[in-house]
């Protein structure tokens, strides 16, 4: 999967360097299950995106999960109106179907894709009904933290993204719950506290610079496009923990901080010399495995070398550029030379860099 990925300085590589780089990411794979959603997740988020489709449509998605529709059925708040409806059917003649119809219009399309998610989760987390007879319950709010705090974001800022930006979210809420299932260290958990809130800064200049840049081609993954770069940076405490013999990310993030002069090159050099999966290659992983922003993958994996999509992939060029541009100028990193010619190429003033960030420092003001 990744002999796509590396650019050209990993093609002089020698075989050693091949060779831990693809033990690495083979390591990667425990933290990205393949298929983590799952189908039934994924056939439920379907529904929601498509504004043809109501709630009630989730029923049928679900029953071909007999599992799931179990789930459901013992969710303990929904058990009052549950009893109410059997009771108003014909003894031996229990619609299932009808039920979950009835559960799902209740709580309307958006609370009916969080359930199934935080049912998910529940299960991803071994932490489901251990007897027939137990009844079952499930904290979306909590379970789908980050989801909900990038769609509500995004709600309140009028934003085109606020469904995907769920996604976006969701990918640090399955991350963080197969993290604990592993037992992971507790310094890279701590991760999720620090790149979380730096992505979400990111998002939220992305999506600022992207309205201003006319007729922008992928308004509505600015957002969540940027907000999936965390989740490779989240990845490396994981693959470069502080408990391992290799370099240290959570130790190279601080040594960085120190700096005062050549602070950015010398960042740049030392993340390509000692962390040989890069962050970004990691984010594309991810999102190649969530399934989520397949579409838009390469964007995020040449955030900081849009360049070479500039030929190959035209069409997501704008959006990786844009996604470099708005990480530097998210950590107060220089914009780069190929990023400011990038610009100028599309014809886009560089100026609009600096009212996006007017506009971000005065919404932060106003919250």
């Amino acid at each position: 999967m990744f002999d796509n990925v590396r650019d050209s300085t990993h093609s002089n590589e020698s075989m050693a360097d091949d060779a831990v780089y693809g033990a690495l990411t083979s390591c990667l794979s425990k933290y990205l299950i393949p298929d983590l959603p799952g189908r039934t997740l994924k056939r439920v988020i379907k529904v929601t995106l498509n504004r043809e489709l109501y709630a009630a449509d989730i029923a049928p998605v679900v029953m071909t999960n007999s599992a799931y529709t179990q789930f459901v059925l013992k969710i303990d708040f929904l058990q009052p109106r549950i009893k109410e409806w059997l009771s108003e059917m014909p003894e031996g003649q229990v619609n299932y179907r009808i039920i979950l119809e009835r559960i799902f219009i209740l709580l309307g399309k958006q609370a009916s894709r969080n359930l199934v998610a935080a049912i998910r989760l529940s299960r991803l987390g071994n932490q489901l009904p251990r007897k027939k007879n137990d009844r079952f319950s499930v904290n979306p709010k909590e379970q789908l933290k980050h989801a909900l705090i990038c769609e509500e974001f995004c709600e309140e800022k009028n934003y085109a993204s606020s469904e995907l930006a769920f996604l976006a979210g969701l990918q640090y809420d399955l991350l963080l719950t197969n993290f604990q299932k592993l037992k992971v260290s507790r310094s890279t958990l701590e991760s999720f506290s620090l790149h979380f809130p730096e992505s979400l800064k990111t998002a939220h200049i992305a999506y600022e610079i992207a309205s201003r840049m006319g007729a922008f081609p992928f308004i509505e993954y600015a957002f969540p496009a940027a907000m999936t770069l965390g989740v490779g940076k989240v990845l490396a405490h994981a693959i470069y923990p502080k408990e391992g013999s290799a370099p240290s990310y959570a130790a190279f993030l601080a040594e960085i901080e120190k700096k005062t002069v050549m602070k950015w090159q010398y960042a740049s050099l030392e993340e390509h010399k000692r962390f040989p999966l890069h962050l970004f290659e990691m984010s594309a992983l991810a999102a190649q495995n969530y399934g989520f922003f397949k579409p838009i993958e390469p964007a995020i994996r040449f955030a900081r070398e849009s360049y070479y999509l500039k030929h190959s992939q035209p069409t997501l060029y704008p959006l990786a550029l844009l996604l470099g541009i708005a990480e530097s100028s998210a950590i107060g990193r220089p914009l780069r030379k190929t990023d400011s010619d990038g610009l100028v190429s599309l014809k886009i003033n560089p100026a609009i860099i600096a009212q996006a960030l007017s506009a971000v420092a005065a919404q932060g003001k106003k919250s």
